[in-house]
């Protein structure tokens, strides 16, 4: 009996002194991991040894760091002791010191959600610019008049025009010569490589009719066909209501969107039709959707469908900061698992838009996916303005704050089309992990030591395939892609 309890006294010892080695480690890697000094470049190489694992946290030192280096954000060092006293259990003293002094809706653009004010979703930048002099909740629920034929015209002509003059995603056009489509595919699939040539061409004159890759015909859509209207205005309603209650939903915004649409009548097709629509406009703009329907979003023509869309555009990050503690974000499907927030899902959307329309137009599922992820690609690596530049890609360290933001877009891409996957092939629940895309990109990047600015540019004038595959080695794009979509 006293050899028994000898056993179990020793067995009780060994497990405390195990357990505090491991206490031991945890704090250890707290303080490696969580500090004031901490950069993204130093984060980003422990998160590939395996040393750190925080991605919520990561994401948002990215999103810090990434926007410090756009100018938007003034003082780094506040911004990210702030930060760090939120995820060391410290309750953030002044969200408003993280970012700006003001964080408006339509600024939500890779903004993480736990720094959205709720009170800025109720600011009247939705009524001025649609003409109103002052909100009124009661015109935005008033009962919808179908639209004349005059009406309609005009819509489709002042959406037409507007897109004539945004070409903020023209660089993808120049994808669309054989030799670039065969170029963007190879990396992806063998096997598929003339559908996926095929499916890029499809895509960009199909989405690219006014001049740029900003779906238009969905816009018209929305604006213009009386099947939208109604539903746009439930929905817009509902995420009104969730917000003044600080209501977690406990869906997400797609299926909540399909419901709306199949409650009014529409059959399981055309229902799912809209909702992949409704999800490219929002994907076109994110929460400042308002600001890139300003052109046609004119009082006289359909003031409630665009006010409708604006506010479930503003509406969904701040609902998914609310969800967060339900373990998923409103703005993403139930299905994908992540903690890693960038602040944009609408790059999970449109790339996941793209490869479902691809196949609805008749290509193959894979082809439609590589081809998707190829234009993707091209404008991460080609996009100018709006805050990107090709060039400073390849001149600033490999792991610096905004190129991690650009690993974590191409992540959020890949998902997107895993999932459009999941619809064509009927597994629409089927679990895809997001943080594991994450942290297959940043384990294959590598670091190369960076080019000079001018260099940079030099490159990618004079040699324009030597230039992705210095990006390709940096940023390792494919990685994610060829995790989820097998």
């Amino acid at each position: 009996m006293s050899r028994i309890i000898y056993i179990l006294f020793i067995l009780a010892f060994s497990t405390q002194c195990t357990n505090a080695k491991i206490n031991r480690k945890l704090s250890s890697n707290q303080n490696l991991c969580f500090n004031k000094d901490i950069t993204s470049e130093k984060l980003a190489k422990r998160i590939q040894t395996g040393e750190c694992n925080n991605l919520d946290f990561f994401c948002d030192l990215n999103t810090v760091e990434g926007l410090h280096q756009i100018g938007k954000i003034r003082n780094l060092h506040d911004s990210k002791f702030y930060l760090v006293k939120e995820y060391k259990g410290t309750p953030l003293e002044n969200k408003n010191k993280v970012y700006t002094n003001q964080l408006f809706p339509w600024q939500y653009s890779m903004t993480p959600f736990k720094i959205i004010k709720k009170e800025a979703y109720y600011t009247r930048h939705l009524e001025k610019s649609l003409g109103l002099a002052e909100y009124n909740f009661d015109f935005f629920k008033r009962k919808i008049t179908p639209l004349t034929s005059v009406q309609k015209i005009k819509i489709k002509d002042l959406i037409l025009d507007a897109f004539k003059e945004h070409n903020a995603q023209a660089e993808v056009k120049d994808m669309n010569s054989l030799a670039s489509r065969s170029f963007a595919c190879g990396f992806l699939t063998i096997k598929n490589l003339l559908d996926c040539q095929n499916a890029i061409s499809t895509i960009i004159q199909h989405v690219d009719q006014a001049g740029s890759l900003t779906v238009p015909e969905a816009n018209i859509a929305l604006l213009s066909e009386e099947s939208y209207r109604v539903p746009l205005q439930n929905m817009a309603i509902k995420i009104d209501q969730w917000i003044n209650n600080d209501e977690a939903p406990e869906g997400d915004i797609f299926d909540d969107l399909f419901t709306e649409f199949k409650d009014s009548g529409l059959n399981e097709k055309t229902s799912y039709e809209h909702t992949w629509n409704v999800m490219a406009v929002l994907a076109t703009g994110g929460a400042n959707y308002i600001v890139r329907a300003k052109d046609f979003a004119v009082i006289d023509i359909n003031p409630i469908t665009v006010f409708s869309i604006a506010k479930i555009a503003q509406g969904i990050p701040y609902l998914s900061f609310l969800t967060k503690n339900k373990g998923h974000f409103y703005g993403l499907p139930k299905s994908v698992n992540v903690s890693c927030d960038n602040g944009k899902h609408y790059h999970f959307w449109m790339s996941s838009y793209l490869a479902w329309k691809a196949n609805q137009l008749g290509h193959t599922p894979k082809g439609s996916a590589a081809a998707a992820y190829s234009i993707f690609k091209g404008y991460q690596f080609m996009s100018k303005g709006a805050y990107r530049d090709p060039y400073r890609n390849l001149s600033i360290k490999s792991f610096e704050g905004i190129n991690n933001i650009q690993r974590s877009d191409m992540a959020y891409s890949a998902a997107g089309i895993k999932f459009a996957l999941n619809i064509v092939n009927n597994k629409k629940d089927e679990a895809i992990n997001l943080d594991q895309a994450v942290l297959e990109i940043f384990k294959n990047s590598e670091d190369v030591s960076p080019l000079g600015y001018y260099e940079s540019n030099s490159l990618y004038q004079d040699s324009f395939q030597k230039a992705y595959l210095l990006w390709f080695k940096i940023f390792a794009p494919d990685s994610p892609y060829k995790l989820l979509i097998k």
